[in-house]
């Protein structure tokens, strides 16, 4: 078979991609960003105050009977409210459930990123697969990078650049593949995120109070699936498309590399066993904790679902299972020769996210204001008799609520930042119109999962650029990769994946299939 020469384009995907960057750049960072919105907030309630705007509704009581109620917009700008808020300064970022459940399961995933068991397991996958998997395999790999968090999109590039000149096809394919999956599909994954815990913890913030529990894996088997459907449909994608746009290899070449890149030492397949056998104690533990009636882990009724310490402890429990892996692994592959490094790992986890816990700060006391001043109930169901006025809800309310966050992500790309923003308006409103929090925070994750290998906001997309330049091969890719390049291949991704993951949420949907534990 001869080699086939690359057909891509791209002088419309760069003025797409330099309109997208330009915009993107002149947002502020996001703490200025929450500031502002605090500095709106209170300009709006003292507004919304002197006209007197409230909403009247229906609510449930204690009891479990309806009665009306009505929510008044507060001045928070009156000398009582800004006493209230000096009073509960401190008391409104302690409380806040993001930061906790950010710390703690934040602490424990770094024993396993310190120790490099994430990396390894992944270069694991990759050199075992068949070389007729190896873009399935890749494609999974690419879904789950999302446990190594940013970093795992760059991880997962190299690895896809090594194998593909390994089995003796176009590098570029390799990296496509790579980016595009870790991108487009950043949503998927087999085992729960840091940034699974930080979406719920936001969304759980805000649906608490209404009387509705998320937690972190409350769309853990729609993900599971995703991981699995999408990388199925990578598969179909790289030979029926970016073969064609690439260009391949006669696939009998010798392009100069070898799947000695992803072997693992001696010492990493030690690690990998110890890390196998404390998955194994663990998963023993948690079934003899679940599986009796009247198991550690069951409510006083002996049930696990809907509200039980399984539910309500997940997050210790994921945390615990991940010092498990990473310890058992650290330990095998000599990482970690004293006991004191495991504490040192759990640190640089905690600076990892300093950024974050300054954002969440400034998050805490906008939510305060926000909801303080009933403007969050205001819009809320005002927003939904509007939605309901000219019948536009159920299943095209969500489709169009998935579309508009893909959108939003190209300007706007930090996940957590954005739903920071829309959670407190959103969740309410969706579930006054019947709308389960969990599929809320579902929908997102699909809008914002989508365009992630789009936006030239993404940092990684620079590094997937040189990658291909280093790898290119003369014959086949005559010219130099640029960002039209790769976007013309990434655009394919987003639109397949954006329908495929739509029409998963349908089949969930109709078919009354639970999105995850307790979802």
């Amino acid at each position: 078979m001869a080699e086939r020469k690359a057909k891509h384009t791209g002088n419309g995907f760069i003025k797409f991609a330099k309109t997208i960057e330009k915009v993107g750049n002149k947002l502020p960072h996001p703490f200025y960003l929450f500031l502002f919105l605090i500095g709106v907030v209170l300009v709006v309630s003292f507004i919304c105050s002197m006209l007197g705007v409230s909403v009247t509704y229906t609510s449930a009581a204690q009891d479990g009977t309806m009665k009306e109620a009505t929510a008044a917009v507060v001045n928070m700008l009156s000398k009582e409210e800004l006493q209230s808020w000096l009073a509960n300064f401190i008391q409104a970022f302690t409380d806040s459930p993001n930061l906790t459940s950010v710390l703690i399961i934040t602490m424990c995933v770094a024993i396993c990123d310190e120790s490099n068991f994430f990396k390894v397991g992944l270069r694991k996958l990759l050199s075992n697969a068949p070389n007729g998997m190896v873009t399935f395999v890749l494609a999974m790999v690419g879904v789950c990078s999302n446990i190594c968090s940013d970093g795992g999109t760059i991880l997962v590039v190299m690895l896809g650049a090594i194998v593909y000149q390994a089995i003796g096809r176009n590098p570029w394919i390799g990296i496509v593949v790579g980016y595009g999956s870790a991108g487009a599909g950043y949503m998927g994954n087999l085992l729960p995120s840091v940034g699974d815990v930080v979406v719920s913890s936001i969304t759980n913030g805000v649906s608490e109070p209404l009387g509705y529990t998320v937690n972190p894996m409350v769309n853990y088997f729609f993900q599971a699936s995703a991981c699995i459907v999408l990388a199925f449909v990578t598969t179909i994608l790289t030979e029926k498309v970016l073969v064609p746009l690439y260009g391949d290899t006669d696939r009998s070449r010798k392009t100069g590399g070898s799947r000695e890149a992803l072997s693992l030492t001696k010492e990493e397949n030690r690690g990998m066993k110890f890390a196998g056998y404390g998955a194994l104690a663990f998963v023993a533990v948690m079934l003899i904790f679940c599986v009796p009636k009247n198991g550690f882990l069951r409510s006083a009724e002996g049930e696990l679902l809907p509200s039980s310490p399984l539910m309500s402890g997940l997050v210790p429990i994921i945390s615990i299972f991940f010092v498990i892996l990473g310890v058992c692994y650290g330990i095998g592959a000599g990482v970690i020769k004293s006991k004191n490094d495991i504490p040192k790992m759990m640190t640089n986890g905690v600076k990892s996210v300093s950024s974050l816990v300054l954002i969440l700060f400034v998050v805490s006391e906008m939510l305060y204001v926000f909801n303080r001043s009933n403007l969050a109930t205001v819009i809320s169901v005002s927003g939904e008799r509007f939605l309901q006025s000219i019948h536009f809800t159920g299943l095209p309310l969500m489709i169009a609520f998935i579309v508009v966050i893909a959108v939003t992500n190209l300007f706007m790309y930090s996940a957590s930042a954005k739903w920071m923003i829309l959670a407190p308006i959103f969740v309410p409103m969706f579930l006054n119109l019947g709308i389960d929090p969990a599929v809320t925070q579902c929908l997102y994750r699909i809008g914002d999962s989508c365009t992630n290998n789009l936006t030239p906001l993404n940092a990684a997309i620079v590094f997937a650029i040189s990658m291909m330049n280093q790898y290119r091969i003369p014959e086949i890719n005559q010219e130099e990769a640029g960002m039209g390049t790769l976007l013309s291949g990434q655009m394919v991704f987003s639109i397949v994946y954006l329908i495929v993951l739509v029409a998963m949420f349908v089949v969930f949907y109709y078919c009354g299939l639970p999105l995850g534990l307790g979802g």
